[in-house]
């Protein structure tokens, strides 16, 4: 009798030993190319910053809102690719095939007197409340000019994305395409600004940072 109880405490052992814990998934947001019709370009270059991102969406942990006024992290459901990068590269790739500018650069620090544009990931979440499940996008933009070295533009713009089914890969393709959204009405802004203001070169002369 003592050596069953021995053997089948052991085959307890084995049992527990081999059960596996919840497995960590990761996205990367995949943003679509936007059917975007070419304009006649601004004879400057632009240097495109890295976006920034809030403090939510900072954390590789995807965001969902389950009420107005309660935020959650799925835990298990992770970025692989931080989506402010994703949405910087989306972002420059719309403005060079609109040929906005001479030409587009993503850069971090540049001596050259470019004009530049910079901005941020305001919220990038699943929205559980209000009925049907949905995603929220917004991204904000800003341009500087590089002689007065002042904002000369801003803008932001929201979209919301109904959810295929009721899973974070559905929610993470619905957040690619509200992304989309996003980008192409920032991009239609910049150019319509563009147009009207007529940007010129900046002077080689520009007085040089401090």
């Amino acid at each position: 009798m003592r050596i069953s109880w021995v053997f089948m405490f052991a085959g307890l052992l084995t049992g527990c030993g081999s059960v596996h814990g919840p497995v960590t998934k990761y996205y990367k947001l995949e943003i679509p190319p936007a059917p975007t019709p070419a304009g006649p370009s601004a004879p400057v270059p632009l240097r495109v910053e890295p976006f920034r991102a809030n403090n939510l969406v900072r954390q590789d942990r995807i965001v969902y809102r389950p009420s107005p006024v309660e935020v959650g992290f799925y835990e298990y459901h992770r970025w692989a690719v931080p989506p402010n990068d994703t949405v910087t590269k989306a972002l420059a790739d719309q403005l060079t095939s609109r040929h906005v500018f001479q030409s587009v650069e993503i850069s971090d620090g540049a001596e050259k007197p470019d004009y530049v544009l910079r901005g941020s990931i305001e919220q990038l979440q699943e929205v559980d409340y209000k009925g049907a499940v949905k995603v929220q996008v917004s991204i904000s933009a800003e341009l500087e000019d590089p002689v007065r070295r002042e904002k000369i533009w801003s803008s932001t713009a929201s979209s919301e994305c109904l959810v295929a089914k009721s899973d974070v890969q559905a929610v993470v393709a619905a957040m690619g395409q509200a992304s989309q959204q996003s980008i192409a009405r920032l991009v239609t802004d910049v150019a319509k600004f563009v147009q009207l203001n007529r940007l010129t070169a900046a002077s080689s002369a520009a007085t040089p940072r401090p």
